[in-house]
């Protein structure tokens, strides 16, 4: 245990602090974010590491680094709020991880063409992911609902301010109307027809 590095020794004890903390604030599910640091973030930080070696073939661990990274980072912050709907646009930051991936894998292969494709696919991600994102928080939230609810019953309190909007006349069927309006059409067929 000599080549340890002195942090990886202290990883228990900063789990325990970290834990402590967590429960005295009471902080989300603790043990579910927990599990995900250390099954998929933690991962992901040992894919990183070997990215860091700096040599040309650990250049593509930069992929699975941000991708794992990501997950786990995610998934802890909706066990820690609870927002768990955030499913439904969250996916599209994994473009944003590839992308991030493939410019790290770029710039230590010193390869532009990828590095500007993971630049690309990180901000089309990352724009479709705040506009869908606000979208979907905008049209789920109570605000919406309460404003759509505003907007009945306002448009119905001006319905009922003017009486006259909601009377209907009666049309005059009289057979002088009728007799009027036959012999109109008949004026306009012969006009057309001459």
């Amino acid at each position: 245990m000599q080549n340890t590095h002195p942090l990886i020794k202290k990883l228990p004890a900063f789990v325990l602090i970290l834990m402590g903390v967590f429960l005295l604030l009471n902080i989300g599910n603790v043990l579910l974010t927990l599990i995900f640091f250390v099954t998929i973030t933690l991962p992901g930080l040992g894919f990183l590491w070997v990215y860091n070696r700096g040599e040309d073939y650990t250049a593509p661990f930069a992929i699975p680094a941000t991708l794992t990274i990501g997950t786990g980072l995610l998934l802890m912050y909706q066990s820690l709020t609870g927002y768990w709907e955030s499913w439904a646009f969250a996916w599209i930051l994994y473009g944003v991880f590839l992308g991030l991936g493939l410019m790290m894998m770029g710039r230590r292969l010193n390869e532009r063409e990828l590095v500007k494709i993971g630049r690309l696919m990180t901000i089309i991600s990352g724009v479709a992911f705040i506009a869908i994102g606000s979208l979907v928080i905008f049209f789920t939230t109570a605000l919406l609902k309460y404003g759509i609810v505003l907007a009945l019953v306002g448009g119905g309190l001006y319905l009922l301010k003017d009486g006259d909007l909601l009377r209907f006349e009666k049309r005059k069927n009289s057979d002088e109307n009728v007799q009027a309006n036959i012999h109109s059409l008949k004026v306009d067929v012969e006009q057309e027809i001459a």
